[in-house]
């Protein structure tokens, strides 16, 4: 903040809220896929229809090492299910589609 100022600090927030917002949508779109729950600030749970623990650690491996996100499996109630934080205010809705996309 003290180099870009509050100002510039409170836009790149609402960016990733804003951002977020949009991936909810993607999911709650997809066929495939569940939304856990609705977003809490820049926070995605969902669910990949038919998967298994294994189906998500595979999963998230390949993307971690591909480099096209970080999307870590987590449980919610007991059930995996996937969590993506959006932490970089860069990050736009096309990032989070080629994420959900390759869900499918």
């Amino acid at each position: 903040m003290a180099v870009h100022g509050t100002r510039a600090y409170a836009d790149a927030v609402e960016r990733t809220l804003e951002v977020t917002r949009a991936g909810q949508a993607m999911i709650e779109a997809a066929p495939y896929l569940d939304l856990v729950m609705p977003a809490t600030l820049s926070v995605l749970a969902f669910r990949r229809e038919g998967w298994h623990q294994a189906d998500y650690d595979v999963w998230s491996q390949k993307l971690l090492v591909d480099g096209t996100g970080l999307v870590l499996p987590t449980a919610i109630d007991g059930e995996p299910a996937l969590r993506l934080c959006i932490v970089n205010p860069r990050t736009n809705e096309e990032d989070l589609k080629i994420i959900i996309d390759r869900l499918a």
